[in-house]
């Protein structure tokens, strides 16, 4: 079966999660850039308060993007 013999009910509407292709590219090119991001900053410091509650909203925000994605 290919995809246009699927009902339009049975098939992803991905214009609910992406309006656009370009909204698209963005997350893309931010989650890109987030995975590029060296995590140096992170090392030995995960002992400090601000520091752990900043890895695990980048984690959080990684994971999310990828799961959107």
């Amino acid at each position: 079966m290919e995809r246009k013999d699927v009902a339009l009910e049975n098939k992803w509407h991905l214009e609910a999660i992406y309006p656009t292709e370009e909204a698209w590219n963005a997350d893309y090119q931010k989650l890109e850039a987030m995975l590029a991001a060296p995590v140096e900053r992170f090392v030995g410091k995960l002992g400090e308060k601000r520091v752990l509650q900043a890895y695990f909203q980048e984690i959080a925000e990684v994971s999310r993007l990828l799961e959107k994605l």
